[in-house]
């Protein structure tokens, strides 16, 4: 049977698109761990950001989702490697993670 909804523009992705495609639901699974729940410092909602220009979250909210098994300490790390002054209350961009 045919898919429908594969038109003529349908195809396989290249790898690079492929990787691409990886490492943003990489980023999205991530940000999603992290925003989980309420931010322990600036009590942002739920799968909400801390801030919201430009989209960031406390440290205090990374460490709460590493503390509770939701980020790995690679994912940890990748978050907080560009920091300078590290506090609870640090904000750590969205393009960092």
């Amino acid at each position: 049977m045919k898919n429908p909804t594969a038109g003529p523009e349908a195809r396989v992705l290249t790898p690079a698109e492929r990787a691409d495609d990886e490492r943003m639901l990489a980023k999205c699974r991530v940000l999603g761990a992290v925003r989980w729940r309420r931010c322990p410092q600036c009590a942002a909602r739920a799968y909400s950001p801390c801030q919201v220009r430009p989209r960031a979250d406390c440290l205090a909210r990374w460490l709460a989702a590493y503390k509770a098994g939701k980020i790995t300490r690679a994912d940890l790390i990748g978050a907080i490697s560009g920091l300078v002054v590290i506090t609870a209350a640090q904000l750590v961009e969205e393009r960092a993670a």
